[in-house]
């Protein structure tokens, strides 16, 4: 279970929030929704998907793509970024995770279009979707 307040961890049977001194809300009170997608992004997805598209952008330099090289830079430091912010709970990280995912489906609209290759825009398209419900149903966790 997570504090209501601040994001800290509880443990079980926790009355009081170690961190913030916030009472969190009975089980019975309150539906306890899952955190297993949070965490998979937090330590793992967003790190190797941030230094995946460095890479990827750096092997785009070496081919002279230097347009989708730059985009995938960008796109490699911006999940780095919502990484920090999910991992702190801050208030704007759902909303940059879903940004996140749609600029995944436009570079690879972009990626497609000029170099051809997959459709793989429509995964982003549907993580942004995903992600948005997801983190929707967990925003009173993100109060920083």
């Amino acid at each position: 279970m997570y504090c209501e307040k601040c994001g800290a961890e509880l443990k079980e049977n926790q009355t009081v929030c170690e961190n913030c001194g916030n009472t969190p809300a009975k089980k019975e009170d309150k539906q306890v929704l899952g955190m297993k997608w949070y965490k998979f992004n937090v330590n793992f997805s967003l790190f190797f998907v941030g230094v995946l598209t460095v890479i990827s952008g750096i092997l785009d330099i070496t081919q002279f793509k230097i347009d989708t090289a730059i985009m995938w830079l960008i796109y490699g430091a911006f999940a780095i970024v919502v990484r920090f912010r999910l991992s702190g709970f801050k208030k704007d990280a759902p909303l940059m995770m879903v940004c996140l995912n749609v600029v995944y489906a436009v570079v690879q609209g972009y990626n497609a279009i000029m170099y051809g290759g997959n459709s793989a825009f429509v995964l982003g398209i549907i993580l942004a979707i995903l992600n948005y419900v997801y983190f929707k149903k967990r925003k009173e966790l993100f109060v920083k």
